[in-house]
């Protein structure tokens, strides 16, 4: 098995030891040349807009707190896409746009977090290791809109809670916090947990029309679904927009009588 590590650091949460302890082999991705440099691992320095793979060339990407750093959270699904063979798997763990730590992060200066970091966190980090956040892919909505325009299948979502880590050296607040991440174990409250855990499959049958702009069984030009399936292409029966299965089409609307 061969496992991405997209937006890798320098793997704080030791993902490599678990990854290479189950026998499958991984390779990291990582924008930041200084946290790269410190990965246990095969690591390349990209910025995740165009990766340095072939297509279909891994069984699971996994990222982990990264895609709320993106300036253009598309581009980085749509070669994840291409590098995942058809029937693989993205795994993407991010914080909740809706949690109250989101919307701290969103409405404070980036100075404010490496105040908090290096202050406030427990595991005090250096401000070299805070980036900016964009939040452009944290919702619910966001990831299902992004998997699909990539042609991924979001096929479980589920919002994750976890601790109130930031105030463990305020006491008083640190309670206030705890008590509300307790009332946030109800179902009722689930939208406003702290992180999204998502996870996508890549059909085995991924087309791309002539553009390359890949799509599952949905069309890209009036978003109808689903597609009829021929021997040697992808027809949508709407609109009649014809799609190769190979991308090499370059006549992608048969005539309409």
């Amino acid at each position: 098995m061969h496992v991405l590590h997209f937006g890798c650091g320098w793997d704080r949460t030791g993902v490599v030891p678990v990854v290479e302890g189950a026998g499958a082999e991984i390779v990291g991705v990582e924008v930041d040349a200084a946290a790269a440099s410190r990965y246990p691992a095969e690591v390349c320095v990209t910025d995740g807009r165009r990766l340095p793979f072939s297509d279909g060339c891994f069984d699971v990407v996994a990222s982990e707190y990264v895609f709320e750093h993106l300036v253009d959270p598309a581009l980085a699904f749509h070669e994840i896409a291409r590098v995942l063979r058809p029937g693989g798997t993205l795994v993407v763990l991010t914080p909740n746009r809706w949690s109250y730590k989101s919307v701290v992060a969103a409405l404070t200066p980036k100075w404010f977090h490496d105040f908090a970091a290096r202050h406030l966190r427990p595991d005090a980090r250096d401000p070299q290791d805070v980036y900016p956040t964009f939040y452009r892919a944290n919702t619910e909505r966001d990831l299902r809109h992004l998997g699909a325009a990539a042609g991924l299948r979001l096929v479980h979502l589920e919002y994750m809670n976890n601790g109130p880590t930031w105030f463990r050296k305020l006491p008083v607040v640190h309670g206030a916090a705890h008590t509300y991440h307790i009332a946030l174990r109800h179902r009722s409250l689930r939208r406003l947990r702290c992180g999204l855990l998502a996870r996508f499959v890549k059909p085995q049958h991924w087309y791309v029309d002539s553009e390359r702009r890949p799509f599952a069984y949905r069309c890209t030009q009036c978003t109808y679904a689903p597609m009829t399936v021929e021997s040697t292409c992808v027809r949508c029966p709407r609109c009649g927009h014809v799609f190769a299965r190979d991308g090499r089409t370059t006549d992608t609307r048969s005539p309409r009588g």
